[in-house]
């Protein structure tokens, strides 16, 4: 962000903190107090790849240097007492419906005076509906540096309208795969020079076997005893994620390896649909649907190796996730896979 508060020629540090975590330093300078970002983002759920990149970032930044504060549009998540425990500030300010509707001038006017009252010196949206509320907000508060995200392949056109907006009116727009600035183009056009690719991350945790106990926790809730070998995949039950292809894949080597189990870590709108088709294909009783498995918890490591089939991709965490894991993947040549 050249020109921008605190800028300066020296190159980024990464430091050890008193705790010893590795912290993102930004160069030094003469500036009389931290840098001001405002990190706003949709919700706090926790489950979906923008929120875990957001909250692993701002728990890296050095806070003699960066003063984070997050700004969701939702008012309480799973996420947030993760945020406070890393000493930032949570604030709740919400569109109130629809982005359209009238009365959103006026709550994103409102979300403008904090912005000003809290002389937030970068505005960094990390999702579809906090690059329109809060990055135009930013821009009518007049902070130095606005920054909105494109994370995901396809949305409704008039998401794309409205996020084209925005995406033009901000200083820099983030994606986290080159496939992803491909698709800057139509409503979303932006100028190629002002993207930057940020790729996806992981904790280090990520890298850590399990323990024992862990291993035998994961694998009750499962439902299957040690020594099953395992195919898994981990990913929301949407239809962009088509794991209805993993089953059927499945289904057509069942017979020639029968001590083998399918895992569908996730949850979703397709999850009836998708217990039905393993019981239709005769392969219900091997196929495992154990809801959400967070993903600090490594669930990766059970499996022999790992699936995703998606339709499109933007930079699936999963798949980073199941290389921490050190285990191969068997992906969809799609998006930012191939990447």
């Amino acid at each position: 962000m050249e020109g921008g508060p605190g800028s300066s020629t020296s190159s980024d540090t990464c430091v050890l903190a008193e705790d010893g975590a590795e912290r993102l330093r930004p160069p030094t300078t003469e500036r009389q107090r931290p840098i001001h970002v405002a990190f706003c983002i949709d919700n706090l759920s926790g489950i979906g790849g923008t929120e875990l990149n957001a909250v692993r970032t701002a728990e890296a930044l050095d806070p003699r240097d960066v003063r984070v504060t997050l700004i969701s549009l939702q008012p309480d998540g799973p996420m947030r007492a993760r945020y406070e425990a890393a000493g930032i500030p949570v604030v709740h300010h919400s569109p109130g419906g629809s982005l359209v509707h009238p009365a959103v001038r006026s709550r994103m006017a409102a979300l403008a005076r904090y912005l000003r009252s809290e002389r937030v010196d970068v505005v960094h949206c990390h999702d579809l509906y906090s690059n329109v509320f809060a990055g135009l907000a930013g821009r009518m508060a007049r902070a130095p540096r606005v920054i909105t995200s494109k994370r995901w392949w396809k949305s409704p056109l008039r998401h794309e309208i409205l996020n084209g907006f925005a995406f033009r009116r901000s200083d820099r727009v983030l994606v986290n795969s080159s496939a992803i600035t491909a698709t800057l183009r139509g409503p979303e056009w932006v100028r190629r020079s002002r993207v930057v690719v940020v790729p996806n991350f992981v904790d280090d945790d990520a890298f850590a076997p399990h323990s024992p106990e862990e291993r035998r926790a994961l694998l009750s809730q499962i439902g299957v005893p040690e020594g099953t070998p395992l195919i898994g995949s981990v990913a929301r039950f949407e239809p962009p994620k088509d794991a209805a292809t993993v089953i059927s894949a499945f289904a057509r080597v069942a017979d020639a390896h029968p001590a083998w189990h399918l895992v569908l870590v996730g949850e979703g709108e397709d999850r009836e649909s998708l217990v039905a088709l393993a019981s239709q294909l005769g392969i219900g009783h091997r196929v495992h649907f154990p809801g959400s498995i967070r993903p600090a918890a490594r669930p990766h490591r059970l499996f022999e190796f790992s699936v995703l089939s998606s339709g499109h991709e933007g930079f699936p965490n999963t798949l980073v996730e199941a290389f921490a894991a050190g285990r191969p993947v068997v992906a969809t040549s799609v998006g930012g896979i191939p990447e």
